[in-house]
């Protein structure tokens, strides 16, 4: 599956996850984390991400990190920690 940039609200992942975003990260330590240990971080930051592609501001955003950090200007990042 391809998702066309700007258009992540559009597609079946997006939408399978947005209305159960928190689900994931609630229920892990209880029901997961014996068998698979705790739930790295970067998942969490990955799924946060694909949800806010979609949207419009958040492009403009990142637009905005990149034009900084490929002029060489300080406070450019491409990705948050």
């Amino acid at each position: 599956m391809s998702i066309a940039p700007g258009s992540a609200r559009e597609s079946p992942l997006y939408r399978l996850l947005e209305p159960h975003i928190e689900e994931p990260f609630r229920v892990w330590p209880e029901r997961f984390a014996r068998k698979h240990g705790p739930l790295p971080p970067v998942v969490e930051r990955v799924l946060r991400a694909f949800l806010e592609c979609g949207l419009a501001e958040q492009g403009r955003r990142q637009e905005a990190q990149a034009s900084s950090v490929a002029s060489g200007r300080p406070g450019g990042t491409l990705m948050s920690p």
